[in-house]
C-alpha cells in the first residue's frame, strides 16, 4: 500500500471514530431535556400507567396524586448500546430492540445484556405543569 492510501485510510478512520463519538453523545442524557420539557398534568398523564416521551425522556404515572412522587422519568436511551428503549405499558419494562436489554419501570436492569440502570431524572410540580429538574 501506498503512503497516500495509509494517509487516507487514517484519516477516514479518525473520522469514523469521531462520527460514532458524536452519535453516542447525541443518543446520551439529553441536557436539553432538563428544565425545558414540561408535561401539563390538567391534559396529559392523567391516569396509572399513562406515559409519553418527551425529548428523550419517558415519564410514567405510578400514583394517583399530583405529586413528583407519583411520576418516574427514565431517560429513553440503553446503556449497553446507544439504540432508544421501548416503554411496554403492560409489562412496566422498557426494552431496547438492539440488544434485548430489559430494564424494570425504575430503570433497574432486570435482563439482557446491559449492566447499569438508565438515567433517572428528577421532576417537580410548579402548579400544573411537571418539570424535568
Amino acid at each position: 500500500m501506498e503512503r497516500n492510501a495509509y494517509l487516507t485510510l487514517g484519516i477516514a478512520t479518525i473520522f469514523s471514530a469521531f462520527g460514532i463519538l458524536a452519535c453516542i453523545k447525541a443518543t446520551s442524557i439529553p441536557d436539553d431535556a432538563i428544565g425545558q420539557a414540561s408535561v401539563d398534568l390538567t391534559l396529559q398523564l392523567k391516569n396509572i400507567d399513562d406515559y409519553i416521551n418527551l425529548g428523550g425522556v419517558i415519564i410514567i404515572r405510578v400514583a394517583p396524586s399530583n405529586t413528583a412522587k407519583s411520576f418516574l422519568a427514565e431517560s429513553n436511551i440503553c446503556t449497553n448500546l446507544p439504540c432508544t428503549v421501548n416503554y411496554n405499558r403492560d409489562l412496566k419494562q422498557f426494552i431496547c430492540p438492539c440488544d434485548n436489554s430489559l430494564f424494570d419501570q425504575n430503570g433497574n436492569v432486570i435482563g439482557g445484556t446491559a449492566t447499569q440502570s438508565l438515567y433517572n431524572y428528577k421532576l417537580k410540580i410548579i402548579g400544573n405543569n411537571l418539570l424535568i429538574d
